[in-house]
Order: structure tokens, then sequence, then C-alpha cells
């Protein structure tokens, strides 16, 4: 090969090699909006003091809705946790929307609420509370379904996993499910780790009883790349949620 030749195959490549930096700048941004979102946490919507502890924090019906409000106002729009795993463009602002525990308020003070701004979120229950007074009954739950409301499991009865057997484990993440499968009609795919905790990798466990999706309680922005520590950001009393996504907003550089 002659040296002219040579040299007019090496500009060729690095013209080829240029052109694909630039067009994985152009797609890089869809991709990394279609395949992230914040996740905000909360567990009870109320005014009673009572209920607001520091790990398991009550937001006033007034603030719920004013972030609703907020929300709505800033152009978000709710997405289920099935939206981190579809690479597909997205043009509103993606927020996914969560509740621990299936407090009854959930029921009677948020789930108005996020029916007033036209949100939905995934509520995940307990089975061994459903009923009680404290807690969702079924036929709520059902009526929040038939509304759009999401649902997935909290274990049976709100175990910490990390003091389990692995015989234990899988019977807490495979009957939550079938309980909830059985009362709501439809398979839940997502689950929430009692207390935020995990201590060890518990995909195949996950996976085995028909999960696609955890919760956690780490901080950060929810992404595709795991998709069974999925972190969300805690809502409290004090809580700035606007603040909080408009500097989650400047890191997806929507």
């Amino acid at each position: 090969m002659s040296s002219a030749r040579r040299t007019r195959l090496i500009i060729v490549g690095i013209l080829l090699y240029g052109l694909f930096l630039v067009l994985w700048a152009m797609v890089l941004p869809v991709r990394t909006r279609s395949f992230a979102a914040p996740v905000l946490l909360y567990h009870h919507v109320s005014d009673n003091p009572a209920f607001s502890q520091p790990t398991n924090p009550a937001v006033s019906p007034a603030k719920f809705e004013a972030e609703l409000r907020w929300l709505k106002e800033n152009g978000y729009q709710s997405v289920s946790l099935d939206f981190l795993m579809q690479p597909v463009p997205f043009e509103k602002k993606p927020v996914i929307l969560t509740f621990d525990d299936g407090y009854r308020d959930n029921f009677t003070e948020a789930f108005p609420l996020l029916q007033k701004y036209g949100f939905f979120a995934t509520f995940y229950l307990i089975p061994k509370n459903m009923d009680d007074n404290a807690y969702l009954t079924w036929e709520q739950a059902r009526i929040m379904q038939q509304a759009g409301m999401r649902f997935g499991s909290h274990t049976v009865d709100h175990a910490d996993l990390n003091q389990l057997s692995d015989e234990r484990l899988r019977w807490e993440l495979s009957e939550s499910k079938r309980v909830i499968d059985a009362e709501l009609g439809e398979p839940v795919s997502s689950f929430a780790f009692p207390y935020g905790y995990y201590a060890r990798d518990y995909f195949p466990f996950l996976a085995g009883a028909g999960y696609k999706t955890a919760v956690t309680e780490d901080r950060g922005l929810a992404t595709s790349q795991d998709l069974f520590r999925i972190p969300r950001l805690i809502v409290g009393p004090k809580t700035d949620v606007p603040l909080l996504l408009s500097m989650v907003q400047k890191v997806m550089a929507w």
C-alpha cells in the first residue's frame, strides 16, 4: 500500500470516528432522559403529629397538594417504575411517586389529591396489615387500582430481610406477591425493601419471585443501571420538593 493511500485511509477513519462521536453526543441526552427519573418516597399524608417519625415522616395534606400543584405547573408527569426499562424518548419531565406501608391516609388524603392533579403513584403493601384500622383495606386498594394507581410488595409482615434465612426470604417475597396478585387480580412486579435496607445481593431471590424492580431508601436519581437497587428521594415535612427537583432537573439537563 502506498504512503498516500495509507494517509487517505487514516484521514477517512478519523472523520468517521468524529462523525460517530457527534451522533453519539446527539443521542445520549435522549437515552439518559429516557432511562432516568426522580423517585419520590412518601409514607403518611396526615396532619397527625404522632405519625411523623424520623424514619417514617408524615407530610400534611396541604403540603402534599402544594407539591402536586408545583409538579403539574412545572411540566412533570407521573410514570411507573417500568419507565426505567423502556428505551423511548419522553418529552415531559418524568417523576415516579411511591408510598411505603399502605397507610389508610393514602386512600383518604393522598388518593383524592393525586386524582385531582392527574398523577398516579405506586403503593407498597404489607398483606398482614391490610384491613387493620391504620392501613388500607383490600377494597380501598381495588378502588385505587381501578383509578390508575399501581401497587407493589413490601413483604408479608415488614420483615427485615437481612435477618432471614434463605427459605424465609423466599417465602416473604413470593407469598406477599401471591396474596397481592390474588386480591387485586393483577400481577405486581415491584418490591420495596422494608426499612430500605439490603445487606447482600437479593437479585436471584427477587427475580425468582417474579419481580422486575426493587426500590430502596438510598439517595439518588433512579436509572436503568440497577433495577433491584433503585434509589429514592425521601419527602418529609421539611423537604422542599421544588428545590429538590430543580437540582435534579439540572443534573438531567432537561
